[in-house]
Formats: C-alpha cells, sequence, structure tokens
C-alpha cells in the first residue's frame, strides 16, 4: 500500500483546515452544532470522560444523575451563560469540581451507552476544560475540530487502501454515488456533533484487509472501531469472519511475535467494547420502542414498515447467496436482526452503513458488478426505513441558516 501523492492529501489538508476554520470562527450558538442548539452528543461525552475517573465502571451501571445533584437555583444562576443557553438538559453538580463547569450531559437518567472509546477520543479536550479557563462554548468547537480531524483521517485511510493512480480512477473504484453520499453523511453529522466517522477509517481497514486475507489486521481494525463505538456491531460478520479464516487455515501457530501483540490487543480492546455493552444492555433492553418503524416486537399497524422491511432484506439477501457473495448475505441478515431488535433509530446511525457499498467486493464471481448497486440499494432502503434518512445533502442549507448570537458570557 503506497502513500497518497501529494494532491490529495492537500486537498483533505485544506479541508480539514476550511470546515474547522468555519466551526472556529462563525458566530453561532455556543454547543456548536452546524444545528444551533440542537445536538448535544459532543460535549456529553467530554463531561462523561470527566465523570469517568470519578466512579469507574459504575458510569456504566448507573444512570448519570446518580452520581451528583441537581444544582440549585443560584448555582445555575452562577453558571456561565454558554453552558444554559437553549440547553432542555438538567445541570448536574458534582461535589468538588469547578463550580462554573458542572455536567452536562444528555440522557442522564441512563447510564452512558457507549464502550469507552468515547471517552478516549474526548478525553485531552475534557482533561483542558475541567483543569483551566477553556470556556464551555470553546471546548464545544473544539471537540468538533478534534471529530472533524477524525473523519478526514477516515477519508484518508479509504483513498489510500483504494488509491488507483488518480482521483478520478480511485472514485470510479469506490462507486461514485456510495462514496459521494458517505463523505456528505461523514461531514454532516461531524459538524453536529457525533464521532461516528471516525469508525470509517478502521472499519475500511477491515474490509480492504479481508479481500487480502491479511486476518490478523482485519481483526485489530475492526476491534479499534468497537472499541470506540457500538455501531461497529452493524459489522460483526466481518471480523467473525476474519478470525474463522485465521483458525481455519491453521496459521496460528506460524504467526509471528507481531502478530500476536496485534491480537492480544484486539482482544483487550474487544473485551472492553463487550464488557461494556454487557453492563449497559439491562438498559438498553429496557428503553421504550421509539422511532423504530421496523421493530419486531410492534404490530404491524404501529410498526408499518416491519412487513416491505423484511421483504426487501429477505430479497437481498436471497439475491446475495445466489451470487455467492456469502459475507454480503450473512451481513444483511444479521442487519436485519439487529434492526428489529434496535428500540431506538436516529439518522445518523447510517454513517458507518454507507461504507458498506464502497469497500471491495469480497468474492471474485460471475455477477460480481451487481453487488455494488445491490449494497448500494440495501442500505439507502435502510437509511430511508428505520433511520429516516433521505442521505440527500439538504444539511447544507444549514450552512446559511446560523443567526448571529452573543458570545460566552453574554447570553
Amino acid at each position: 500500500m503506497s502513500p497518497l501523492p501529494r494532491g490529495p492529501v492537500f486537498a483533505l489538508v485544506a479541508s480539514f483546515v476550511f470546515w474547522s476554520a468555519m466551526v472556529l470562527l462563525r458566530p453561532q450558538h455556543p454547543f456548536g452544532d452546524l444545528s444551533n442548539g440542537k445536538y448535544t452528543d459532543h460535549f456529553s461525552h467530554m463531561n462523561s470522560a470527566r465523570l469517568f475517573p470519578r466512579v469507574g465502571l459504575d458510569l456504566y451501571r448507573a444512570p448519570t444523575e446518580a452520581h451528583a445533584r441537581l444544582a440549585t437555583r443560584p448555582e445555575i444562576l452562577a453558571v456561565p451563560k454558554d453552558v444554559t443557553a437553549g440547553s432542555d438538559f438538567e445541570l448536574l453538580v458534582v461535589e468538588g469540581w469547578p463550580a462554573d463547569k458542572p455536567l452536562t450531559v444528555n440522557w442522564s437518567r441512563l447510564p452512558r451507552l457507549y464502550p469507552p472509546g468515547d471517552l478516549v477520543l474526548t478525553a485531552p479536550i475534557a482533561l483542558a476544560y475541567h483543569f483551566t479557563s477553556l470556556s464551555f462554548h470553546l471546548s464545544n468547537e473544539l471537540l468538533i475540530v478534534l471529530f472533524l480531524a477524525c473523519m478526514h483521517a477516515s477519508v484518508y485511510a479509504l483513498l489510500r487502501l483504494a488509491w488507483r493512480g488518480s482521483f478520478l480512477s480511485t472514485l470510479v473504484a469506490l462507486g461514485p454515488l456510495p462514496a459521494v453520499l458517505l463523505v456528505s453523511e461523514m461531514l454532516h453529522w461531524t459538524l453536529e456533533g457525533f464521532y461516528e466517522a471516525a469508525l470509517v477509517g478502521p472499519l475500511a481497514v477491515c474490509a480492504f484487509s479481508l479481500r487480502e486475507r491479511r486476518w490478523v489486521a482485519a481483526i485489530l481494525a475492526y476491534s479499534i472501531a468497537a472499541f470506540l463505538h457500538f455501531r461497529s456491531f452493524f459489522f460483526a460478520p466481518w471480523v467473525l469472519f476474519a478470525a474463522g479464516s485465521l483458525a481455519a487455515e491453521g496459521k496460528l501457530g506460524s504467526l509471528d511475535r507481531k502478530s500476536w501483540g496485534a491480537l492480544a490487543i484486539a482482544f483487550v480492546l474487544s473485551a472492553c467494547s463487550l464488557g461494556v455493552f454487557a453492563l449497559v444492555w439491562p438498559a438498553l433492553h429496557a428503553m421504550p420502542i421509539s422511532h423504530n418503524a421496523v421493530h419486531w416486537a410492534d404490530t404491524l399497524r404501529e410498526a408499518p414498515g416491519l412487513l416491505p422491511f423484511a421483504v426487501v432484506m429477505g430479497a437481498a439477501l436471497v439475491a446475495f447467496a445466489v451470487m455467492r457473495q456469502w459475507l454480503d448475505a450473512a451481513l444483511v441478515g444479521w442487519l436485519a436482526a439487529m434492526l428489529v431488535s434496535m428500540r431506538e433509530t436516529y439518522p445518523w446511525d447510517v454513517v458507518t452503513l454507507l461504507l458498506w457499498p464502497v469497500v471491495p467486493v469480497f468474492a471474485r464471481a460471475r455477477r460480481a458488478p451487481l453487488v455494488r448497486p445491490l449494497r448500494t440499494g440495501v442500505v439507502l432502503f435502510v437509511a430511508i426505513l428505520p433511520f429516516r434518512n433521505a442521505v440527500v445533502p439538504l444539511w447544507l442549507e444549514l450552512l446559511g441558516s446560523h443567526r448571529e448570537l452573543p458570545m460566552h458570557g453574554e447570553f
């Protein structure tokens, strides 16, 4: 795998600088998100990172609000205005924390429903916010810039893995439509404060490693994605295939020290992700069913999309099986099982799934040219039905919709 030429690298750097400058310099809501104070995930991750050293694994066992108390009226009035501007969550006070930097998280009545990777990712800004004079407003902007860096790193990884000598030939190899939709949705939700785009890089490495039969690399890359976010579980068949292939080829005994080290790291990361998932499972299972039109427990009247979802996903599974694309067939079946079981689905959940039509076809087949269009069709269908996301870049309209707001303590 050769390095990218200077042209694409320069374009990625320029893109990162442009979008970062827009986040940092444009007058906007103190939350820093593209929708002007609607989204709160970025600073919820940061504040969870602040809380974790104090409560440890109880972060995943008990609701966040159990680790703090509600702020009193005088305490709320003493908090900088950028913390409370437009918020619909409760301010929580943690004894011993700076009085002007309370605990602000969404879904405080639940444990944190993320693997530990979000804490590691946001830890540098959490430390700066907690121990310095860094404002809430600026920390939110820096979090989004951090997520933009992760997003551009993912695009770099994808381009480097798929490079065909020129940008145009690489775009054709990736599939112009799915590639454009993937980058559009990555950028959109990153600007809203979501870090799902960070998964695309390691998942892309996993997929390309599968094609090259580099099983250890695929396992390690997938474990990194799983450590970052549970949405990587959509692609669980990939890592199971890699692990099964590694064992079936009987090469475990011939692995070198570097490979065993990589597997050890993968084991630790996977154990952290699965261990936390086991801790939060009771809370996930107890959540009310909402926003998911295909949940199996609902009646057809309450979940009108369940029947067409079953028909389309079943037809796609059969089509992949006919083309002998067994890994794609397994992924469709697994994805369908996950989606009818998820109690809540959201538009940004589709970001990682858009990677699937972009990555290579895993096995040679007579009908291989049909694989990518079928993948694209499945992902677009899933995006519209369970996730309520048409993946049309209408979000670009938001770039000019921000109203000028007072900054920091002037709210």
